[in-house]
């Protein structure tokens, strides 16, 4: 029922689009206009390329049916002019031809954005068909356009409002932290017990407050990759010493557990966005370094193979239940058994959106008390030219 109500919808709107006919016989465009008006189309009629393109500066159109075979500017010199025009360009055109269609007229119409052939004179069934058929892909790819053009506003305004949601917020959260430090400094006079109390207090609120400005960092990274804003700046990279630098520098923070890095293959030269990939592996490192227990070093993997190569990121924590493993990269989304764990659950689905624009891949692997493999598969290149 949903189909034919927008099928019909469609047939509706296809009476709304002016068709334009271009012949430099009068007959002709006299004949063909009677048979569209007849069918309650509205259309205009050129003698001439000038004059059809006169009437296309002007007006709007669903649909061109061009003749082929005219003076001073033939059909094909008037196509490559509607095509090359940025407000003409996706209207469709039929082309029309007096005589035996050569298959290099095929191949030069179509080449010029031609939809279909007519050979002169028309059948008038055949002909009303084409005419409808096109009107209505013509509306559908206007339908189409609206929407693409209404979401791409959404995300954009999406976008905007995010930012300025995290930058209001980040005013207060520096006033309460400041106010907190000169509180602090304040129950240095205080007695022991007050002291405490002042300190445990002052933690809660630090906690509180990062808590809220990771929460607002992740929203604005969300917000870019959601709305395409995204460049990406290519650089040749020693995967190898890049992955050996992110756990180092997290093993001089980190003082229950060490990153294992390791690796395996013929080392090789990743072009990469440096950026983009560090903040990939670096929540997978935190992650795995969050979930595991105390006496468990997690692991990270470079293992390089012909095409591709592997970043791996294993750990022996608490793992994540199976049902759960399909939503696991959804924005906001969190496992069921992280408990009170701190997360936002924006990081695995930003991971996710990163490694796809860096045309890699993503994928995890995982048994609940067992620990999660993630496991990101990058190509050696970004399609990018680079100086050597």
């Amino acid at each position: 029922m949903k189909f034919n109500n927008h099928k019909l919808k469609v047939m509706n709107e296809i009476y709304n689009h002016k068709i334009l006919i271009v012949d430099d016989l009068k007959a002709n465009l006299f004949a063909l206009s009677a048979l569209l008006k007849n069918a309650k189309f509205d259309c205009d009629s050129a003698l001439s390329g000038n004059e059809a393109l006169k009437l296309l500066l002007k007006n709007d159109y669903g649909l061109i049916i061009l003749d082929v075979q005219m003076p001073d500017m033939s059909g094909f010199d008037l196509a490559e002019l509607i095509k090359g025009n940025s407000k003409t360009e996706d209207t469709p055109i039929i082309f029309l031809s007096a005589i035996a269609i050569q298959r290099g007229f095929f191949t030069q119409g179509y080449k010029l954005g031609a939809l279909d052939y007519l050979t002169k004179p028309v059948n008038e069934g055949h002909f009303m068909l084409k005419v409808t058929n096109f009107m209505e892909l013509y509306c559908s790819r206007l339908k189409l356009k609206e929407s693409l053009e209404k979401e791409k506003m959404m995300s954009e305004f999406k976008s905007r409002f995010v930012s300025d949601v995290s930058h209001q917020f980040r005013t207060p959260m520096t006033v309460i932290k400041s106010s907190m430090a000169i509180v602090s400094m304040i129950s240095e006079t205080f007695d022991e017990a007050a002291k405490k109390k002042m300190s445990t207090s002052k933690t809660r609120v630090d906690n509180a407050i990062n808590q809220m400005t990771n929460l607002m960092d992740d929203l604005l990274t969300y917000s870019k990759t959601e709305s395409g804003n995204i460049q990406l700046k290519p650089e040749k990279i020693d995967l190898s010493h890049f992955c050996k630098e992110i756990c180092k520098t997290f093993n001089e923070v980190e003082v229950a557990k060490e990153i294992i890095f390791l690796e395996h293959g013929e080392q090789k030269i990743v072009v990469t966005d440096v950026q983009l990939l560090l903040n990939c592996i670096s929540n997978l490192v935190s992650n795995a370094l969050k979930y595991s227990p105390k006496n468990e070093n997690p692991k990270l993997v470079v293992h390089y193979y012909p095409d591709t190569c592997t970043v791996s990121v294993i750990d022996r924590g608490i793992g994540i239940p199976e049902k759960e493993l399909k939503e696991l990269f959804q924005p906001f989304f969190r496992s069921s058994n992280v408990n009170d764990i701190e997360g936002t659950g924006l990081g695995l689905s930003i991971a996710k959106s990163y490694i796809n624009d860096l045309g890699g891949d993503i994928k995890v692997e995982s048994k609940l008390d067992e620990g999660s493999s993630f496991i990101i598969t990058l190509n050696y290149t970004l399609n990018y030219t680079l100086n050597s």
